[in-house]
């Protein structure tokens, strides 16, 4: 170009090089220029030289790329340029913005060019002043390489850069690789001087050197540069003579750490040499955030005053006589600085993925040495290790880690992944931490055999040894022998549940029959040693054996059955045992049978405590104690009750001791009821001890604490508007809930007792039952279990919730197709501990009219094919991370009855109070024939009252997926919630809103691909209510709520109008589930036809406001289009109808501009409603407006 040009008010940049090499620009004065001033379009452009060029004013535009609403004054797209003498100022947003892809873009799109890996031109002597965000930015990333797309790094040297009075930065770089800034003057601008975000490659690389930093200089009469230096949050940085000025102030500081760190994140080294601080810059250097943020190495004394050593946060694992405070690196008083003498290094370590993981997520790790001790919470956000821990430590310490675990859920973590930063030759650390109970072998990173004695910090990497009686294992992480200076030391972990040579075999004997003749268990010559065994003695009912259990109580340590074992039916017998395994072709227990359950009563008292060694029948299949392990056939069966479950037809309130039910019970005095909640408050269902029963009516030992309260949907009185649903609800137009009152004794018992260590209401470790699947060589053994009218109290082992162990209370594991037939039938379980029943790859089981008090993660599992689940109440299902102060980190929804896999009957289930999902479900295909009705459906008739989300639909691989016949109240975020990857039909559902009723949502395709997927969501014959007819009223949400959770005050809608969204919902505690994360699918639409909306009006008492239908609050873009037919409105206030919320201000581009205009419409046959907001924004939200007949 012809130098000394002038280019001014341009509504289009000033110079675009497009295509082009080996160009000069030179002396071109750029004034208000809307878009990237200097331009380098495509990313092939190499070559080309701006030499002393001048942009002032550079304003953003909104008709050119995305970028341009955020422009720079020079934009460039491949660093090998050169770029010197140039003066950047004024502009929007950035003065140099080196944005560099993978690949060029547009027409000269190539994959053999990389722009963010080609070598570096030229950059030296620029100015970037007065612009709104940075002088200088680099991003997304650039890590120059030798040949352009590959081989080693290689340096890009930005020379004399001088920035000043930036909006935010002087400098940022995103993430770099031998990016070096070398002799820069930054001073006078608001945050840092420089900022850089990742800095990666080897040391020496990454490097700020010769620089002047200022906070505020001469001329500077406003607000001073808070920051001078802030290091990378991860990897390498070298800063090499940087001087610091005029940091004068306790406000002021000259380095800061961790860029762009979320809480509790950082840990990584970096080295500085040659500093200097002038005036008292020397006062303020520092100022951490938290005690293991960030390790600052001191090369040449001049950081500290310490040659070698460190500059860190305080905590607790220092040594106290070689670190020391310093006020001059605390200048965030709580959290102070020390300096450390060469005597000691440092290292970050950092974990995740322990197991099992739905025990340890969200759980804090206590960490000790011979100094003291600190506390390290698990984080979402982690660096190298997400969901997981890091801390700073020093090196030749013995460190203690001790998980924070209630004694519930106390349990040995046995994996995990790690790693140890930056260790220096020869140095090393040793990790140590106590087990409950002994394992077959520990691997630590590629170790698998015990060292055989106490370790020593000249063992080698992963050495580990582990002390059988105080069951303390410590290993150690060593970078002796590595050849590199500072080593980067990656390992993983686990606890083996068998030797290293491999699980020991069952031996089991099977013959072609049993003997002809029965044995007794009291008659010491139908024993092998003419002797009844002892108390406490290990004892084997052989192959062949078939015998009766005839006294009154039997104790025995570890009980083998291998032929058949069974209860006389004469007396009461209580056997007491720590581990019963049934194992074998003949093998069998027997409580009863199904044609003559168990009339007497019959107790089986499981005994053991978390320290109680494991039983392991193979790497797969680990008991653990306090269990009865079946692969054979166990056959329980008492004496069943006419009725397992019913509903209250009158309100029982706090003091009363009588109860009115609907259907006449046979049950007993001295038994044991439970009464669900009918609040929010799923803790509120209560047992008691039944005094009378009179028919229908049932007196109690003790009052009751809580009211349990009979509530009218509609009473079928209600007036209104619309043809609505075809009232399948109910044949007198009302809809009715009452809180259920269900059975728990038995006469056939299975426990899990006190121990004399152990409080099991505290330790919460039960009994359980494991019906597994167990091969060797070619015999194959498969456990099936038959019970019916059997209690389990205190059964389930909190902590356990890994499927690869899972002590349940009952679970099916690995049958396959060999468990079909099994089935727990008119069971009750009191007071579980984990799941109550699962199926895990077992086929075909039933589980039919039982009654569930309490589990802690989800209730009833199915994770198998063609199972039946019919007739069941679950009562209070808790979360294992229920009432945690830091419960914004919670990852544990479990649902009452908990879904997956395909071909099951889940017909007429209540879950009745849960803390977080009554139901997980797929869902049922509608693509062949249509949704599913009351006739086809093999989910129907079930409901969920008094929890979070009433019903979850998961979703099928099909383009349509249905759900129906569901009734959910009391649910404090949503009665139903999809978020789905397919079509959605909800048919002849009835629910009362808590604060959103149905909230149905799905995701993709990729509209950024400009992919279209024409989904659709369709309500049909259904009814949402606004308020119940006794709704319980609170002024702020229940304890068991994590944070996500709506306020009390928060309006009630019945329905959120759908997303249509590019990805799923989050479905976890980090946000609602409702809030959309993505950009919004091109097509998507809701069809609501013949539906009922009642009861929508300010509530009497409570104040709620509820409105029919309104707009998702937390979705950054227009809501697609809602189409309402055949609506039917019952005692709705015209107010009432809808509730809109306007675009969230953050979301608008002010420099753009914006619009007045009308947005989002809702459509009714009986009542056209348009309901318009004004707003400014940056977008176009078209209306759609459509009259259906």
């Amino acid at each position: 170009t012809t130098p000394s040009n002038s280019i001014h008010h341009s509504p289009n940049r000033a110079i675009t090089a497009h295509g082009v090499h080996e160009m000069l620009f030179e002396g071109v004065v750029a004034y208000d220029i809307m878009g990237h001033t200097f331009f380098i379009e495509d990313g092939i452009e190499t070559g080309n030289r701006y030499i002393r060029n001048l942009g002032l004013v550079t304003r953003g535009s909104s008709s050119l790329l995305n970028t341009d609403q955020l422009p720079a004054t020079f934009w460039i797209t491949n660093p090998n340029n050169t770029f010197i003498g140039n003066a950047a100022a004024g502009s929007r947003a950035y003065g140099f913005w080196y944005d560099l892809d993978a690949h060029p873009v547009g027409p000269s799109f190539t994959r053999s060019v990389c722009p963010n890996k080609t070598p570096f031109g030229e950059f030296r002597d620029n100015v970037a002043h007065t612009n709104a965000e940075f002088g200088l930015r680099i991003w997304e990333t650039y890590t120059p390489k030798e040949f352009g797309c590959w081989g080693n790094d290689v340096a890009a040297n930005f020379y004399n850069l001088v920035a000043y009075s930036n909006g935010i930065h002087g400098v940022e770089l995103s993430v770099v690789g031998h990016v070096r800034l070398v002799g820069f003057k930054v001073a006078d601008n608001r945050d840092n001087g420089i900022e850089i975000l990742e800095a990666h490659g080897s040391w020496g690389g990454p490097m700020i050197k010769d620089a002047l930093i200022i906070s505020h200089s001469m001329a500077n009469q406003g607000r001073p540069q808070t920051g001078g230096i802030k290091t990378p949050n991860k990897r390498r940085l070298t800063v090499s003579n940087v001087t610091f000025a005029r940091f004068d102030d306790p406000s002021l500081s000259c380095l800061r750490a961790c860029s762009h760190c979320k809480v509790r994140q950082g840990g990584f080294q970096y080295w500085f040499e040659k500093i200097k601080y002038l005036g008292n810059s020397s006062l303020h250097r520092t100022a951490f955030k938290w005690e293991h943020e960030v390790l600052f190495k001191d090369l040449d004394g001049t950081l500290a005053g310490v040659p070698g050593g460190w500059v860190t946060p305080s905590n607790g694992l220092l040594p106290p006589d070689i670190c020391q405070q310093r006020p001059e690196y605390s200048l965030n008083a709580a959290v102070p600085g020390s300096v450390c003498t060469e005597d000691v290094q440092l290292l970050r370590l950092a974990w995740n993925k322990a197991q099992p993981l739905a025990t340890f997520a969200g759980r804090d790790v206590f960490v000790s040495n011979e100094h003291g001790s600190t506390l390290i919470p698990w984080r979402h956000y982690r660096l190298t290790h997400m969901d997981g821990y890091m801390l700073t430590l020093p090196s030749g310490r013995v460190h203690n880690l001790t998980y924070d675990l209630p004694l519930a859920l106390h349990v040995d973590n046995t994996a995990f992944s790690a790693g140890l930063y930056n260790v220096p030759k020869n140095e090393s650390v040793i990790i140590a931490t106590f087990y409950d109970t002994a394992p077959g072998h520990f691997r630590v990173g590629s170790t698998r055999q015990d060292i055989g004695r106490q370790l020593t910090f000249s063992d080698s990497h992963t050495s580990w040894h582990f002390d059988n009686r105080s069951l303390e294992l410590q290993y150690i992480l060593s970078a002796r022998g590595q050849t590199n200076e500072l080593s980067d030391l990656l390992y993983s972990f686990s606890k083996e549940p068998c030797p290293v040579s491999g699980c020991p075999p069952l031996v089991i004997d099977d013959p072609d029959g049993y003997e002809n003749t029965w044995r007794r268990w009291s008659v010491a010559s139908d024993w092998p040693d003419n002797r009844v065994p002892l108390p406490g003695s290990n004892v084997t009912i052989q192959s062949r054996w078939k015998m009766y259990l005839d006294l009154p109580e039997v104790d025995v340590e570890k009980l083998e059955i291998q032929g058949k074992l069974k209860f006389e039916d004469t007396r009461n017998v209580v056997l007491n045992a720590t581990w019963i395994l049934i194992a074998g072709d003949l093998a069998r227990l027997e409580v009863g049978v199904e044609a003559s359950p168990f009339a007497h009563r019959a107790t089986i008292n499981m005994k053991g405590n978390r320290r109680t060694p494991d039983l392991v029948v193979s790497r797969s299949m680990i008991l653990g104690s306090k269990v009865i392990g079946v692969f054979g056939q166990l056959h329980l069966f008492g004496t069943p009750h006419n009725v397992m479950w019913t509903h209250l037809s009158q309100s029982a309130m706090a003091g009363d001791t009588r109860l009115r039910l609907v259907s006449n019970v046979d049950w007993q005095a001295g038994q044991e009821i439970v009464i669900a909640s009918s609040s929010y408050i799923p803790a509120e269902a209560e047992i008691r001890v039944i005094v009378l029963v009179s028919g229908k009516e049932v007196t109690l030992q003790e009052p009751l604490q809580y009211d349990h309260v009979v509530d009218d949907f509609l009473t079928g009185t209600e007036t209104g508007t619309g043809n609505g649903a075809s009232r399948w609800w109910h044949s007198d137009g009302g809809l009715h809930v009452a809180p259920q009152v269900g059975i728990l004794s038995h006469n056939v018992k299975v426990v899990g007792t006190e121990d004399i260590y152990d409080s099991i209401a505290v330790h919460e470790f039960g009994c359980r039952v494991l019906v597994g699947y167990y091969r060797r060589g070619r015999s194959e053994y498969t456990g099936r279990a038959f019970v019916d009218s059997v209690q389990f109290h205190h059964c389930g082992q909190g902590g356990f919730f890994s499927t690869r162990d899972p002590r349940y209370v009952v679970a099916f594991k690995n049958g396959a197709n060999g468990a079909a037939g099994s089935y727990i039938r008119r069971s009750s379980v009191h007071t579980g501990f984990n799941t109550a029943f699962g199926t895990l790859a077992s086929n075909e089981v039933e589980l039919s009219d039982n009654v569930v008090y309490r589990s802690v993660d989800s209730m009833f599992r199915l994770s198998s094919i063609n199972c039946v689940v019919e007739r069941n109440l679950g009562v209070l299902t808790r979360s294992i991370q229920v009432a945690r102060p830091a419960d914004n980190h919670a990852v544990d929804f479990p649902a009452t009855y908990e879904i997956s896999g395909s071909g099951h009957v889940i017909k007429d289930n209540v879950a009745a109070g849960f803390e977080r999902v009554g139901f997980y479900y797929p869902g049922e295909s509608c693509v062949a024939e249509g949704a599913p009705d009351s006739t086809t459906a093999k989910f129907w008739g079930n409901s969920a009252h008094c929890g979070m989300m009433g019903l979850v639909v998961m979703g099928l691989r099909e383009s349509c997926t249905a759900v129906g016949g569901f009734v959910a109240s009391r649910q404090w975020e949503y009665g139903i919630f999809s978020s789905i990857a397919s079509s959605l039909v909800v048919r002849q559902v009835a629910v009362a809103v808590g604060h959103t009723g149905l909230c149905l949502n799905a995701f993709g395709p990729d509209p950024v691909k400009h992919l279209v997927g024409y989904k659709w969501v369709k309500v049909e014959d259904s009814l949402i209510v606004g308020s119940t007819e006794k709704e319980p009223c609170f002024s702020s949400k229940p304890q068991h709520c994590p944070s996500i959770c709506a306020a009390a005050s928060s309006p009630k809608l019945g329905i959120m109008m759908a997303s249509f969204a590019k990805k799923r919902s989050k479905m976890d505690g980090t946000a609602p589930w409702h809030k959309v994360k993505s950009y919004l699918a091109i097509a998507g639409q809701v069809n609501v036809t013949s539906v009922t909306f009642a009861r929508f009006k300010s509530h009497q008492t409570c104040q709620h406001s509820s409105f029919v239908v309104g707009n998702n609050k937390l979705s950054p873009d227009a809501m697609h289009p809602n189409y309402f037919k055949d609506t039917g409105l019952l005692e709705v206030d015209a107010t009432r109808i809808t509730h809109l919320w306007p675009p969230n201000p953050a979301w608008i581009v002010q420099e753009v501009g914006g619009s007045d205009l009308t947005f989002r419409c809702i459509i009714w046959q009986v009542i056209q409603l348009c309901y318009c907001f004004h707003f400014r924004t940056a977008w176009i939200w078209t209306v759609m407006v459509r009259n259906i007949h």
